[in-house]
């Protein structure tokens, strides 16, 4: 794993990590971010001290880009705290 072999160059290295695509998520999402059941199934590289360094970091698209149904809800901006609360990111 490279994070294994760049950590002696790096005492504290930041492992960033995009969203997934596809899992079991019952909530429409694109392909970057969704995060759903990474609460539950977290990221594990198998060394503490690096797992503590892991960061999650899906990019969201606005609805120029992909226009998903809850940006045309009629409580749309007020519903993307519920929205990334199913999508597993807040």
């Amino acid at each position: 794993m490279c994070i294994v072999l760049l950590s002696p160059l790096s005492p504290y290295p930041q492992i960033f990590l995009n969203a997934m695509g596809r899992d079991q998520s019952p909530w429409p999402y694109w392909w970057g971010g969704n995060l759903f059941g990474a609460d539950k199934y977290p990221i594990d590289v198998k060394i503490a001290a690096l797992n503590d360094r892991i960061v999650y970091a899906p990019h969201i698209y606005g609805p120029d880009v992909s226009n998903m149904f809850y940006f045309n809800d009629w409580s749309f901006p007020n519903n993307l705290k519920n929205v990334s609360r199913r999508q597993g990111l807040a």
